[in-house]
C-alpha cells in the first residue's frame, strides 16, 4: 500500500475516534432533566426533552459546534436560540422547545457540578 493512503487511513481512523468521543450524547436528557424541567414548566416530559436534544442535534449542530448547555449563561441562551431560530429555519415551537431543553440541561448540569 502506498504511504499516503496508509497515513490517511490513519488520520480517518483518529477522526473516527475523536468523533466518538466528543458525542452529544452526553447531553442526552436525563430523570433529572424531567425532575427540573417541571419545576419550570408544567407538564415537561422527558419526550419533548428528548425532542429538544434531537432538535438541538440536528437543526443548530448542522451549522455550528455543539456548545455544552453550562458554556452560557441562561439570559445569553434565551437571546442566541431565537435570534437563530429563523436561521435554522425553526418554527416558534420547535425554537421554544430546543430553548427548554438547553435551559433545562444547564441546571442540571450546574447542579450536579455544585454537589
Amino acid at each position: 500500500m502506498m504511504p499516503h493512503k496508509i497515513f490517511l487511513k490513519k488520520i480517518f481512523v483518529v477522526a473516527v475516534l475523536f468523533l466518538c468521543c466528543c458525542s452529544p450524547s452526553l447531553l442526552l436528557p436525563t430523570a433529572a432533566d424531567v425532575s427540573s424541567a417541571n419545576k419550570k414548566w408544567a407538564n415537561e416530559d422527558s419526550v419533548s426533552l428528548r425532542h429538544g436534544y434531537e432538535l438541538y442535534v440536528n437543526k443548530c449542530g448542522a451549522c455550528h459546534t455543539l456548545y455544552r448547555p453550562t458554556k452560557f449563561t441562561e439570559e445569553k441562551w434565551m437571546k442566541e436560540v431565537p435570534a437563530m431560530g429563523p436561521r435554522a429555519n425553526l418554527t416558534p415551537a420547535q425554537t421554544e422547545i430546543i430553548l427548554r431543553y438547553v435551559l433545562t440541561r444547564r441546571e442540571v448540569m450546574l447542579a450536579q457540578k455544585n454537589n
